[in-house]
């Protein structure tokens, strides 16, 4: 959604894509950190497997927000 909202339970997927000189590039380390509307920070890593590769450059994961409020990564 444009805005940004979502009901609790929806599944909201977060990508990213990373370039090098204008070219899709694999940085070395990839960190993706979630903070819920409590505070609690959820830490994934591609090397722990949390982080899914679509292509060179490019990776995503799914959150499902199960508390409604502002969530941040």
């Amino acid at each position: 959604m444009a805005n940004g909202l979502y009901d609790p339970g929806s599944t909201i997927r977060l990508g990213v894509s990373f370039r090098s000189a204008g070219a899709f590039a694999d940085p070395t380390t990839i960190t993706l950190k979630v903070r819920d509307p409590a505070g609690a920070i959820s830490t994934y890593t591609y090397a722990g497997a949390a982080l899914i590769k679509d292509g060179v450059g490019r990776y995503h994961r799914d959150i499902t927000p199960n508390t409604p409020g502002q969530w941040y990564y």
